[in-house]
């Protein structure tokens, strides 16, 4: 783990996911329970988007801020190419014996 985090279940999104967050089913609950690691994307400035938005802004505490993060890579991507180079093989192989990702009937 990184310096400084403990061993929390964190969620990981791209800065691009932040807007409509607001709008995810029980987002209050999830940002009082878990940590939100927010990867850059796009030039995005994730800081205000947190700030321009009252329940983010409430949970700010629960974002843990990755504004450099440079790698080009998205679930969407993978989702689309389930290319292996993409995640780290342990990862790749849950996906598979979870059968994660699975087209349309993703959930």
């Amino acid at each position: 783990l990184a310096d400084g985090y403990d061993d929390d279940i964190c969620f990981v999104v791209g800065a691009d996911n932040l807007y409509g967050m607001e709008n995810w089913i029980n987002i209050e609950g999830i940002l009082s329970e878990f940590k939100i690691i927010v990867l850059g994307r796009n030039g995005i400035n994730i800081k205000e988007v947190i700030n321009n938005c009252h329940i983010l802004k409430k949970y700010q505490s629960s974002f843990i801020i990755f504004e450099e993060f440079k790698m080009d890579i998205s679930s969407t991507g993978f989702r689309e190419s389930f290319d292996q180079n993409l995640v780290n093989k342990n990862v790749f192989k849950y996906i598979i014996e979870n059968d994660l990702y699975r087209g349309e009937n993703d959930v």
